[in-house]
């Protein structure tokens, strides 16, 4: 569901001529970083930002090219 879920998203933004999507997902978040490499997202870089617990969390930066064919 969530692979479908994420393939349905990603086809809106390149039918609106996104070319580049990008989004940051907390390292520990295991499964949701794997569903983002398996789609075709690569890290790109880290950072750490507060989130809604108030606390600093370490987050990966990914990437996902919609020009290439396979994405989404």
């Amino acid at each position: 569901v969530s692979s479908r879920l994420m393939s349905a998203i990603l086809d809106v933004l390149k039918k609106s001529g996104i070319r580049l999507a990008f989004l940051s997902v907390n390292v520990a978040q295991v499964p949701a970083v794997r569903l983002y490499q398996r789609i075709g997202f690569r890290i790109t870089g880290r950072e750490t930002q507060p989130l809604g617990d108030g606390l600093e969390h370490e987050e990966y930066i990914m990437e996902l090219d919609l020009r290439s064919p396979g994405s989404g």
